[in-house]
C-alpha cells in the first residue's frame, strides 16, 4: 500500500507544481501590469492619470450626478478581469455615488502565491499617482470644487499603501483625500502603526477589522503573523496603536473577507451606513473618545 500512496502523492504534487507554473505563465489580466481602470472597463497607463481625471471630473461638473471620486487598490486576484467580472468597480460607484478610478498592479502569483512583493514594487507608481494627484488638485480648482476624493484599499492593496507611506515620509503630500479607508489589510499586525502615522494623506483613517475573516487567517498562518484585518494583536498580546487611525471592528456581522460593498452588508445597517459616510468623502459620526469602534454596537436607523 505504501509504494502506491507514495505515488500518488507524486502525481498529486507534479499536478500542483504544473498548475501553479501554468497560472503564472497566463499572461490574462496582466497587460500593463500597473495602470489604472475605470468602471467602464478602460486601461490606461499611469501617466495617463491627469487626462483621465480631467475627464472624469468635467463629466462630474457636467452631470452632478456625483460628487465623490474613488481611487480604490484591489486586492489579490485576476484582475483586472476579477473586478469586471464580479462588478467591484460598477457595485462602488452605484452604491456611492461615485467615479472610481482603480490603481491596478500585478496581484496574481498563481493559487498559492502571496504577491507581497509585487504590491510593495507598486508603490512607485503609485506614489506617482498620488504626487500628480496633488499638482492636478493645485491647478484645477475649478475642476475638483465640490468634489470629495477617497482612497480605499482592500486587502493585499494595503501593502501597495504601507511602502508608499515608507516612500513619502520625508515628503508629505497634504490632505490629498477626505477620507481614508483600509479594509480587510493584509499587511502584518505588528509594528503597522510605524507606517500608518505617517501617512499625511487625509485627516480622516479608518482601518476595518474582522477577527471573523477566513482568508486574512490563513494568511496570517502561512506569512507568520497576524494580518491587520484579522485583529490588533501579535502572538496574543495587544500592539500599538496608530495615532492617526480609528479602527473599526466588524466582527459579529456576518462578513467574510470583501465587505465594502452594500450587497455583503444586508444583515448590518451600521456598517452600511458607515462606510455610506465614508467612501462618500464624509467624516464618520462616530465617538471621538474611542480609537476602536465595535460596529455592531452602534445605533443607526435601518435604511
Amino acid at each position: 500500500m505504501r509504494p502506491k500512496l507514495n505515488r500518488t502523492l507524486i502525481v498529486f504534487s507534479t499536478a500542483l507544481m504544473v498548475l501553479y507554473a501554468y497560472e503564472r505563465a497566463r499572461p490574462s489580466d496582466r497587460a500593463l501590469a500597473r495602470s489604472l481602470v475605470t468602471a467602464q472597463g478602460t486601461i490606461h497607463p499611469v501617466n495617463d492619470f491627469p487626462a483621465l481625471l480631467e475627464r472624469i471630473l468635467r463629466d462630474i461638473q457636467k452631470s452632478r450626478q456625483c460628487d465623490n471620486v474613488i481611487l480604490f487598490v484591489h486586492g489579490r486576484g485576476k484582475h483586472p478581469g476579477k473586478a469586471f467580472r464580479q462588478r467591484l468597480l460598477t457595485d462602488l460607484e452605484k452604491d456611492y455615488s461615485a467615479k472610481v478610478i482603480m490603481f491596478h498592479w500585478p496581484s496574481w502569483d498563481g493559487p498559492l502565491g502571496f504577491p507581497e512583493q509585487a504590491a510593495r514594487d507598486s508603490a512607485k507608481d503609485f506614489v506617482a499617482v498620488l504626487k500628480t494627484l496633488k499638482v492636478f488638485k493645485a491647478r484645477h480648482a475649478d475642476l475638483i470644487s465640490g468634489v470629495r476624493f477617497t482612497l480605499l484599499t482592500h486587502s493585499m492593496g494595503s501593502f501597495v499603501l504601507e511602502e508608499s507611506a515608507v516612500r513619502l515620509q520625508r515628503d508629505s503630500l497634504g490632505k490629498l483625500f477626505d477620507t481614508l479607508v483600509i479594509s480587510a489589510a493584509a499587511s502584518c499586525t505588528r509594528d503597522h502603526a510605524a507606517w500608518v502615522d505617517v501617512l499625511d494623506l487625509s485627516e480622516h483613517v479608518y482601518i476595518l477589522l474582522n477577527r471573523d475573516d477566513p482568508v486574512l487567517g490563513s494568511a496570517g498562518l502561512r506569512e507568520r503573523g497576524r494580518r491587520l484585518g484579522k485583529g490588533l494583536k501579535s502572538r496574543g498580546k495587544a500592539v500599538k496603536l496608530a495615532d492617526r487611525a480609528v479602527y473599526i471592528d466588524a466582527t459579529k456581522v456576518s462578513l467574510l473577507h470583501r465587505y465594502y460593498l452594500h450587497r455583503y452588508l444586508r444583515q448590518s445597517a451600521a456598517l452600511k451606513h458607515f462606510l455610506d459616510q465614508v467612501l462618500n468623502g464624509l467624516p464618520a459620526l462616530l465617538d471621538p473618545y474611542r480609537k476602536i469602534i465595535l460596529i455592531h454596537e452602534q445605533q443607526y436607523p435601518n435604511d
